[in-house]
């Protein structure tokens, strides 16, 4: 996710390709200066007075810790901190913080929690436990939180954007879609609403507000290679293959042949237009640039058999069973006739010459 001192604006592009098949992902991946922006400047009580010396002392200690990236000191100081004093919200806010410097989230949420139970309630917090528990595949509570942050924080468009997304995951098109047009609405420079729009529009089937959606998302945002695929998808879904064939070419090679998503997007578009032989070629292309041909290679394998190229097939296949692809065995087994499949699967040196 973004982090919470940067506008929507300021962080585009962060649309993960898993939105395309078939929902977004989004990755509360906290950025813990993030957080810490969202903390009271001073330890306060939920009454509004000054901490006792002794607690703030631990908040102090426990905030070098966190800025000195000391997590685990800073988790152990403040987990006795929350023991002594749990009424104190900043120790809360900072023990969660804490735990989730040490990928602790479920803890981490527990303590962001009660700290908006201590109050006062804000909608930043509000939107760090709703990033945990949607990181945490806990979809209804991230959905609750970030409803609630929604309410806190009207002006601010991130959280009605997050909401639909959330409830487009939860399989609410109604409520996802109506979040987002309020996003919109709130800023309507904002191009991953009018991306989110469009994802909706998709999942519905509704190709041609897809299309018009996905247009102001790439206007706001050119450069957007997600935006590229994802209206090059709605494009062969409306039976114009080519079209999307030329939009996903335009993306620059070192990209498109680094991304499961873009090969994915092109290879279905080269099967439409009957060209199969050319899909497997683009994967083996891939295969040579990539960390681990165990991927690329079962894909070139599979297009190699669809056009009728079995010798092709195998060998793509016995390379991505060396590197571990499983469904690439059951595939060499396959094309070797069940005869001497053992050897025709063995790890092979051709990672070099691919």
């Amino acid at each position: 996710m973004r982090t919470d001192g940067k506008t929507p604006s300021q962080a585009r592009g962060r649309l993960a390709y898993l939105a395309l098949v078939p929902v977004l992902a989004i990755a509360a991946l906290l950025t813990y200066g993030a957080v810490r922006l969202a903390l009271p400047a001073k330890p306060t009580t939920s009454g509004g007075g000054t901490l006792r010396s002794s607690s703030e002392e631990v908040a102090e200690a426990a905030r070098l810790a966190l800025q000195r990236n000391e997590f685990s000191r800073a988790e152990a100081l403040l987990r006795e901190g929350v023991r002594t004093y749990p009424a104190e919200q900043t120790l809360r806010l900072m023990y969660g913080e804490a735990l989730l410097a040490v990928k602790k989230p479920v803890e981490a949420l527990e303590q962001y929690e009660a700290a908006i139970g201590i109050g006062p309630d804000h909608a930043e917090y509000r939107h760090v436990a709703a990033s945990i528990a949607d990181d945490l595949g806990m979809l209804e509570e991230a959905e609750f939180h970030w409803t609630i942050a929604q309410k806190l924080a009207p002006a601010h468009a991130k959280f009605p954007l997050y909401l639909a997304q959330v409830q487009r995951k939860l399989n609410k098109p109604d409520a996802a879609r109506a979040s987002a047009v309020i996003a919109a609405t709130i800023d309507p420079e904002l191009d991953e609403a009018w991306a989110t729009l469009a994802m909706i529009s998709l999942d519905e089937n509704n190709l041609n507000m897809a299309l018009q959606h996905v247009a102001k998302a790439r206007a706001l945002n050119a450069d957007s290679v997600f935006y590229r695929v994802l209206e090059a998808r709605a494009l062969r879904r409306d039976n114009q293959p080519q079209r999307a064939l030329d939009l996903l070419m335009g993306i620059s090679e070192p990209v498109r042949l680094g991304d499961a998503g873009v090969l994915t997007e092109i290879s279905l578009c080269l099967g439409m237009l009957g060209r199969p032989g050319d899909a497997a070629a683009m994967y083996e292309q891939a295969a040579r640039r990539a960390e681990s041909v165990a991927g690329p290679m079962y894909e070139a394998a599979v297009w190699h058999e669809r056009a009728g190229q079995r010798e092709a097939a195998l060998r793509c296949a016995q390379a991505a069973a060396a590197a571990g692809n499983e469904r690439a065995r059951a595939l060499v087994e396959r094309l070797s006739g069940g005869i001497g499949a053992e050897s025709a699967a063995a790890p092979t040196e051709e990672r070099g010459g691919i």
